[in-house]
């Protein structure tokens, strides 16, 4: 079963990961800052395991949802984990400004980047279930939404790539207030192709590589040439081995 899970600071509370953000963004790009009027930042989760609804419920009742600190948005799949609205909008109504303008710029991990806090969501999920999912999959990511009359994409696409973004890494979506109120990010098969997947791609071909004779530097080369993130001494026995 696809899931899509949201997890906000209740509005009553600060909120230290927004405020945070905002602070990269005063540091970034000041010329910014004063067109960003409110923010508020959510953990995004993925999650792809083959479970009954029950059961995935039940996990994100345990592990997700801290009842005293926090919303959980889920789209239909716990309608009561929230304000009202049991979505973004209650975070909206909560806004300093009201009527606001409000957009969202979500990150996740590329395929094949090391999602820690993924592993760990789904270790937690087969403890709680008491089961091994061998072919589970969790993905983890963020949420920041803000408002701001005078933010555009143009806006959006500097605060993604200077500040909220590590492109090398993580990928970055834009959502518009349209698209944030339909919660059609939460659909099964928008879940599906949202989770970072690996493709690689086969081939009978075999690469020979020539050690006798490299230097220390070309070792070095080597090692960058190829992306394989090794050091001297690294290469140096690999080198002495074949």
């Amino acid at each position: 079963m696809f899931a899509r899970i949201e997890v906000a600071m209740r509005p009553e509370f600060a909120d230290p990961a927004a405020q945070s953000f905002l602070r990269k963004v005063e540091i970034t790009h000041p010329g910014l800052r004063p067109k960003v009027r409110w923010a508020r930042m959510l953990d995004v989760y993925w999650i792809d395991v083959p479970v009954h609804r029950e059961e995935l419920i039940q996990s994100i009742n345990e592990i997700y949802w801290d009842r005293v600190l926090q919303w959980v948005f889920t789209g239909n799949l716990i309608p009561s984990a929230a304000g009202k609205h049991g979505g973004l909008m209650d975070l909206m109504e909560i806004a300093s400004n009201r009527p606001g303008k409000f957009w969202a710029l979500e990150r996740r991990f590329r395929g094949g980047v090391t999602d820690n806090i993924g592993k760990t969501s789904l270790e937690a999920i087969e403890i709680v279930l008491g089961k091994p999912l061998p072919l589970g999959i969790c993905a983890s990511g963020s949420l920041v939404l803000l408002e701001g009359t005078q933010i555009n994409e143009e806006v959006l696409s500097d605060l993604a790539r200077d500040v909220f973004c590590n492109e090398l890494i993580e990928t970055w979506t834009l959502y518009n207030e349209d698209e944030l109120k339909q919660n059609n990010r939460f659909h099964q098969e928008r879940v599906k192709r949202d989770i970072p997947r690996m493709h690689v791609k086969s081939s009978d071909q075999v690469g020979k590589i020539q050690f006798n004779g490299l230097g220390d530097s070309d070792l070095e080369k080597l090692s960058k040439k190829n992306l394989w993130a090794l050091s001297l001494p690294e290469m140096k026995a690999i080198r002495n081995y074949f």
